[in-house]
C-alpha cells in the first residue's frame, strides 16, 4: 500500500514539470481550506477512501466559471494537473472545488503578484530626470537642515517604479544626517543594499545617482556629518527584494516644498560661490 501511494505522488509530481514545479502552488485540499498563492500554477492533491468519481472546478471572484474538469473513477490518492490561475491587477481571488463522490470539499486561493528580487527602491521628493536629464524614473529628497535640526522628516519610498513600499525618516543630531527605513510590514522585504549620496551644494546634485558625483555618501547604519550646512540633496539608493501583492501603488513622487528648497539651495551656492 504504502508503495502505491509513493508510486502515485511520484506521478503527481511528474505532472508539474510541464508548468515547472517552482511555478506551482501544491495545496492538499484534505488540509488547507485557504491560501496565498504567487505562483502561476496550481495542483491540488486528495487522498480518497477508495474508488470515487472526482470532479474538479474553479470560479473566479466573480463567480464565473474558469476551469472544469472531470477525472472519472479515481481510487487512492487523487491530484490535478498544474492549473493556470492568471493574475487580475495585484490580486485577486478564486474558488476551488474538489468533489469525490458524496463530498466536496472548498479552497480559496488568493492570487497575487509574485516576490521580486533585487529591485531598485528610493526616497520620494524631486525626480532625478528633472536633475540630469536622465530617462530614471527614481528621485531625490531635498532638506532644510535648518528646520530639520533637532527633528526629523518622513517620505515615501518608491520602489521599482510601481509600489510605495514603506517610509524613511531623515534626522539631523548633531551635525550628522541619518536615514530609518520604516518598510511597509505587507512587504515582506529584504533589504540587500543601501547607499547614501548627500549632496551639501547645488554644484553636485546634478551627479546625484551617477558615478560620477563627488559629494559625501554614507550608508543607513551611519550617519553622515554634514556640519552647519543649510541645505541638503539626498539620493537614497535600496536593492530590495519583496512581496508586492499588498502594497500600494507607486507614492506622489514630486513632493511639495521641494521645488522651493531647491531654488534657495542654489541661491546659497550662488551667494558662496561669490564670496
Amino acid at each position: 500500500m504504502v508503495k502505491r501511494f509513493l508510486l502515485l505522488l511520484l506521478l503527481c509530481l511528474s505532472l508539474t514539470f510541464p508548468a515547472l514545479a517552482h511555478d506551482t502552488l501544491m495545496v492538499d485540499m484534505l488540509s488547507c481550506g485557504e491560501t496565498d498563492m504567487q505562483e502561476n500554477y496550481l495542483q491540488v492533491s486528495l487522498p480518497l477512501d477508495g474508488p470515487e468519481n472526482v470532479t474538479l472546478w474553479v470560479t473566479d471572484e466573480n463567480g464565473q466559471l474558469v476551469y472544469q474538469r472531470a477525472y472519472g473513477v479515481c481510487e487512492g490518492y487523487f491530484c490535478s494537473e498544474s492549473i493556470y490561475l492568471r493574475l487580475s491587477g495585484q490580486s485577486c481571488t478564486y474558488q476551488v472545488y474538489v468533489q469525490a463522490g458524496e463530498t466536496t470539499l472548498p479552497l480559496t486561493v488568493h492570487r497575487g503578484m509574485q516576490r521580486l528580487y533585487d529591485n531598485r527602491a528610493c526616497s520620494t521628493g524631486y525626480p532625478l530626470r528633472s536633475l540630469n536629464g536622465s530617462s530614471s524614473w527614481m528621485s531625490v529628497t531635498f532638506l532644510d537642515l535648518r528646520q530639520l535640526t533637532g527633528g526629523s522628516m518622513t517620505v515615501d519610498v518608491h520602489a521599482s517604479n510601481a509600489h510605495t513600499l514603506g517610509q524613511v525618516t531623515f534626522s539631523l543630531r548633531d551635525g550628522y544626517l541619518s536615514a530609518t527605513l520604516l518598510p511597509d510590514p505587507a512587504s515582506d522585504l529584504t533589504l540587500s543594499r543601501a547607499s547614501l549620496q548627500v549632496a551639501l551644494t547645488a554644484v553636485d546634485v546634478s551627479s546625484l545617482g551617477t558615478k560620477h558625483f563627488h559629494g559625501l555618501s554614507g550608508t543607513l547604519s551611519e550617519g553622515v556629518w554634514v556640519g552647519d550646512a543649510p541645505y541638503a540633496a539626498v539620493f537614497l539608493s535600496l536593492t530590495v527584494s519583496y512581496a508586492p501583492s499588498h502594497l500600494p501603488g507607486s507614492p506622489q513622487v514630486f513632493l511639495p516644498g521641494q521645488e522651493e528648497i531647491y531654488r534657495n539651495m542654489q541661491n546659497y551656492t550662488e551667494q558662496e560661490s561669490n564670496g
